[in-house]
Parts: structure tokens; C-alpha cells; sequence
């Protein structure tokens, strides 16, 4: 868990050089399938749980994306590390 969250901040590092959401959202659901395959989880859990984490971590980076110089993008960022712990 705290890998995903570590990985989540370093992503926004990412966004922000290369404004480009699908490809952090990419990483992110690449390495926690990676991670998946390593715990030993069912095929069908792991291939499902990549797709959640995709959509909901391509939402985050495609909100941040968006709000990128404005107030909301401090209270996206806080509220969406979340994502880590789903």
C-alpha cells in the first residue's frame, strides 16, 4: 500500500513534465498488476483489479491535468492519493 502511494507521488512528477494522464494512469496500473502477479492472486482478480486501478487513477491524473493552476488542484491531489489505497 505504501508503495502505491509513494508510486501515486512520484507520478504527479511525471504528470507535470509530461501533462500526458493516460500514460501516468499506465504506470500506475502496469506496476500494480506487476505487484499482483507477485502476490499470487487468481488471473481474473488481478485482470480486473488492473482495470479499476486504471480508470480511477486516469480520472486522478486527468483531474489534476485539468486543474493544474488553480486552488482545487492542492485539494484533488490530497483527496485522490486515495486511489493508493484502493
Amino acid at each position: 500500500m505504501i508503495v502505491k502511494i509513494i508510486l501515486l507521488l512520484a507520478l504527479l512528477r511525471v504528470l507535470a513534465i509530461t501533462e500526458k494522464p493516460i500514460l501516468c494512469a499506465g504506470i500506475y496500473s502496469s506496476v500494480a498488476l506487476i505487484l499482483g502477479f507477485m502476490s499470487g492472486a487468481a488471473l481474473t482478480y488481478i485482470a480486473i483489479a488492473a482495470c479499476v486501478y486504471f480508470a480511477l487513477s486516469f480520472l486522478y491524473f486527468w483531474l489534476l491535468n485539468r486543474f493544474n493552476h488553480g486552488p482545487l488542484y492542492f485539494v484533488i491531489m490530497i483527496l485522490g492519493l486515495g486511489v493508493g489505497f484502493v
